[in-house]
């Protein structure tokens, strides 16, 4: 995988894990802390969008990758094909010697090798942007239940400090 691929993706990882941790949770024993709530509530959402964003990118990315392993595999099946028919077409004996079915397959693969090595990396880069997205789609759900949870908290305060007692 080229390595400006995998550092980005790295990059957008490491980052998505740094605002879902980063936050500051507020003190409900503390006096103000309706205001300290809110503004928690402000910057979840600020982190929210940045990790949204992050997660569209990813998105972007990893289908873009699908596509060049997809188009890869497929040059490399053709060049092993294209190989196989060549050695179909060869006499099954030469000389004394003859060839069996594995001996022509293993000639194939070594004609087709560095097609299918390049399908093999391309594969991988999928994976690791699969992983990724996998990583960032996590983090974005479990920020976005953080901030769930801490509205459900401000309209219970909202609720018990409206009642008349």
């Amino acid at each position: 995988m080229p390595a400006d691929i995998s550092d980005l993706l790295d990059a957008y990882v490491t980052e998505v894990l740094e605002l879902c941790l980063g936050y500051e949770a507020p003190d409900w024993g503390a006096v103000g802390h309706v205001e300290a709530s809110t503004r928690t509530l402000a910057d979840i959402r600020k982190r929210l969008d940045r990790v949204d964003e992050l997660l569209s990118n990813t998105i972007t990315l990893r289908g873009r990758l699908h596509r060049i392993a997809t188009a890869a595999k497929s040059v490399a099946d053709h060049a092993w094909d294209t190989a196989a028919m060549k050695r179909r077409a060869a006499p099954v004996q030469r000389g004394e010697e003859f060839y069996s079915a594995r001996e022509r397959e293993a000639e194939a693969n070594l004609a087709s090798i560095n097609e299918r090595h390049t399908a093999k990396q391309a594969a991988d880069q999928a994976h690791t942007a699969d992983t990724a997205y996998e990583v960032i789609r996590l983090n974005q759900r479990g920020l976005e239940r953080v901030r769930t949870d801490l509205l459900a908290v401000m309209r219970a305060v909202q609720f018990e400090s409206s009642l008349d007692r």
